[in-house]
């Protein structure tokens, strides 16, 4: 499954640059769609080193300021994704800190909030993704709320799954959730969600 991800874009790369040696007059859509498959690629090779990286390094405990993390992870979301048309609300206390290690949390709010934006429903007149934190007998609870296309029941029990996809029309390489749950678990922590299907999604990370 690995090789296949690594090898598609490449292949359409290949057959992109025939076509645009074949029709110089329309090189510059071909570059752009060029450009797209790199992306994909790109984001999947960062997915494999991010899996390595959690199960071969320690974990290391910091205080980590939770909004500030917030908010770099939907700034450097922004570049990579389509979410103009996403009303973002994040509703963390400026003051709330979690002793946890920074690195981990921010690959799993990577993966968590860009399937937030992955897949929203922008036939509805208002898509949204909304982050708030609440702190419960010292754990702190983290939601990713959005109204999106949802979950399908069907798929419930296997979303973690190392490549599953629960989704067809949407690109990614079913890494994702995966590897945001190996984190949880080197952390001690664990995801879980509720999800409707066409209504949306919620995640909660438990630290």
């Amino acid at each position: 499954s690995a090789s296949h991800d690594l090898r598609a874009p490449l292949t359409s790369m290949a057959g992109l640059i025939h076509l645009a040696q074949r029709d110089p007059a329309e090189a510059q859509n071909y570059l752009l769609l060029m450009h797209e498959r790199l992306k994909v690629m790109d984001n999947y090779i960062k997915e494999i080193v991010e899996y390595s990286r959690n199960a071969r390094t320690e974990v290391v405990l910091t205080d980590v300021p939770l909004k500030a993390l917030v908010h770099e992870v939907v700034h450097t979301l922004k570049y990579s994704t389509d979410i103009s048309k996403v009303n973002i609300a994040v509703q963390v206390d400026d003051s709330l800190k979690v002793k946890t290690d920074g690195s981990r949390l921010q690959v799993i709010l990577n993966n968590l909030i860009g399937n937030g934006f992955k897949y929203q429903d922008f036939t509805k007149p208002h898509p949204s993704l909304r982050v708030w934190a609440s702190v419960d007998d010292g754990r702190c609870l983290i939601h990713i709320e959005d109204n999106g296309i949802g979950i399908k029941p069907e798929h419930h029990n296997r979303i973690f799954e190392m490549f599953y996809r629960a989704n067809d029309t949407a690109a990614g390489s079913g890494l994702g959730l995966y590897i945001a749950k190996e984190a949880a678990d080197k952390l001690g922590s664990t995801i879980t969600f509720v999800s409707e299907y066409g209504q949306g999604s919620i995640f909660t990370v438990s630290l």
